[in-house]
C-alpha cells in the first residue's frame, strides 16, 4: 500500500484548488493511484464530482446584455462543499480472504486508513484521503460584447506549480446570447442563454472538462442585480496513473454527477467594479465569489 501522509494540495489552493486539507509534500499521482484494481473508481469519484460542477459555475451574473463595445475581466473562485457521503465508499478486499466490503474513505475522506484482518494473520488496508471540506477551482474570465446581442467569454490559466503537483492548465468558452430581444413586449425580467465548455488538466494525470446550457434570468435595482438560471450540465473526468512500486499504467474514466443545476445570486456594481455571489443546487452544490472589472 501507497503512504498515507497528506499531500501539498493546500498549497495549490491559494492558485487552482479550494482544500481544507492540513498538507505535507506527497506527489498528485501518488494520491490518486492508491488503488490499482476496483476500488479506483469509488475512491475516485468525488473527485469528478467536484471538479466537473465547479468548472461549470460562474460564467454569467446578469441577461441584461447591452449594445455596443464593453470588455469585463473577472476573476472567479468555484467551491465545492465535500459532503459526508463524498468522504467514504463501500470498499471491496480484492486478492484477500475472506472477500469483505467496508466503509472506506474517498480522496477527500479521513486521512487514516481502514484496516480489515483476514486468515492467516493477514491484513488488508485500505487508503486514507486527504481529509478535505471544500474543493473547486479559481479562473479569470475575460467578457467581450455585444454582437447582435451576443457575448463571447474566455478563461485560461496554465501555471507550473512544482515538481510534485506538476503543471495546472485550464481553458474555457462560452457565449451568451439575449433571448429577449426577440419576444416583441416588455417582460418583467431579462432573459438570456449561454453555452458554456471548460477543460482542467493537471499535468498528465487529471484532465477534466464539461459542458453546460443555461437559460438566465435577472432583475436590477440600481446598483443590485438578482440573477438566477436553469440549465443542464455534463463532465468528464479522466485519471491516469502508476501506482507506487508498479510499471503498468493504469487509466479510470468517471462521469460527474451533476445534471441539472438550478443557481441564484447576487451582484454589485459601482462604476466599473462589481463584485458576485451565487449558489448552484445540484447533485453536487456549488457556490461562487468574484471580482469583475470592465462595464
Amino acid at each position: 500500500m501507497i503512504r498515507e501522509s497528506r499531500i501539498a494540495w493546500a498549497a495549490a489552493a491559494a492558485l487552482t484548488l479550494l482544500a481544507t486539507a492540513p498538507a505535507s509534500a506527497q506527489n498528485v499521482e501518488d494520491v490518486l493511484g492508491r488503488y490499482t484494481g476496483g476500488n479506483a473508481d469509488g475512491f475516485l469519484q468525488p473527485l469528478a464530482d467536484v471538479l466537473g460542477a465547479s468548472l461549470g459555475s460562474g460564467w454569467a451574473r446578469s441577461a441584461d446584455i447591452q449594445p455596443g463595445l464593453h470588455i469585463r475581466l473577472s476573476a472567479i473562485a468555484a467551491g465545492a462543499p465535500i459532503s459526508d457521503n463524498a468522504r467514504t465508499f463501500m470498499g471491496t478486499t480484492e486478492s484477500f480472504s475472506p472477500v469483505t466490503t467496508i466503509e472506506a474513505p474517498t480522496v477527500f475522506g479521513s486521512t487514516e486508513t481502514v484496516a480489515v484482518s483476514g486468515q492467516g494473520g493477514t491484513t488488508y488496508r485500505f487508503p486514507g484521503g486527504i481529509d478535505a471540506t471544500l474543493m473547486g477551482t479559481v479562473a479569470p474570465q475575460l467578457t467581450v460584447g455585444s454582437v447582435a446581442g451576443t457575448e463571447a467569454m474566455v478563461r485560461w490559466l496554465s501555471i507550473d506549480i512544482d515538481e510534485d503537483f506538476g503543471s495546472v492548465s485550464l481553458l474555457g468558452l462560452g457565449v451568451l446570447h439575449d433571448i429577449d430581444q426577440y419576444l416583441g413586449q416588455s417582460l418583467p425580467v431579462e432573459l438570456a442563454a449561454g453555452v458554456y465548455w471548460q477543460s482542467f488538466d493537471i499535468g498528465d494525470v487529471v484532465q477534466s472538462s464539461t459542458i453546460s446550457a443555461m437559460v438566465h434570468a435577472s432583475k436590477s435595482f440600481n446598483v443590485l442585480t438578482v440573477f438566477g438560471g436553469l440549465g443542464y450540465e455534463t463532465s468528464s473526468t479522466d485519471i491516469s496513473y502508476t501506482p507506487e512500486g508498479e510499471t503498468t499504467v493504469i487509466d479510470v474514466s468517471l462521469d460527474g454527477a451533476n445534471s441539472i443545476r438550478a443557481t441564484g445570486g447576487v451582484a454589485l456594481r459601482l462604476f466599473v467594479v462589481g463584485v458576485f455571489a451565487d449558489y448552484t443546487i445540484a447533485s453536487q452544490n456549488t457556490f461562487t465569489l468574484g471580482l469583475e472589472l470592465g462595464r
